[in-house]
């Protein structure tokens, strides 16, 4: 069973190294700013768009998809 990393963030690829975890980085395929218009609280901004992106990659295994929201 794989990892599959939904992000194209340097940082987040740091986190999962630091902590050892094997992981495949995929580019999600997300339009973040459709999905932004959508929601005004900050946390569910953030919390669909990392749906969003584990969604859109086409794994067969685990997927993780992050984001964060400045307010």
């Amino acid at each position: 069973m794989g990892l599959i990393l939904a992000s194209t963030s340097a940082i987040r690829r740091q986190m999962l190294d630091a902590a050892g975890v094997a992981y495949e980085a995929r580019k999600p395929e997300v339009d973040e700013d459709s999905i932004k218009g959508l929601f005004s609280d900050a946390s569910e901004i953030a919390s669909k768009l990392a749906t969003a992106k584990a969604c859109s990659v086409d794994a067969s295994d685990w997927a993780i998809g992050s984001d964060s929201v400045v307010s």
